[in-house]
């Protein structure tokens, strides 16, 4: 097996991963945070300011994974990106290259 082929079907199957991770945690943080109503209390801060208090365990425990999901989620989506502007960028720079020795004449 050629192992530039190989090595192209890893960086594919690392791409599908990264993309699966982040639907499965963005899908998770929808599922906590939007199973069932919060039960919640308002009160004033130290500082003058309102605020709400999510009152129960379970409660606290549904919104703590709907956050910290989300949070991967845009985790992963924001490095996704990167990777996809670094490749662009080598392309650009690559083509650049191409081009400046067709002008030595090389």
């Amino acid at each position: 097996m050629d192992l530039d082929k190989l090595a192209e079907k890893a960086k594919s199957a690392s791409h599908i991963k990264n993309n699966l991770v982040a639907y499965a945690c963005g899908a998770a943080a929808v599922a906590c945070l939007g199973s069932g109503k919060f039960q919640t209390t308002e009160f004033v801060a130290d500082d003058g300011h309102a605020g709400l208090k999510i009152e129960g365990v379970a409660d606290n425990v549904r919104a703590l994974g709907g956050v910290v999901f989300g949070s991967v989620a845009a985790c992963s989506v924001f490095f996704n990106t990167l990777r996809k502007m670094e490749n662009a960028n080598k392309s650009k720079d690559i083509a650049k290259l191409k081009m400046m020795e067709k002008a030595n004449g090389r």
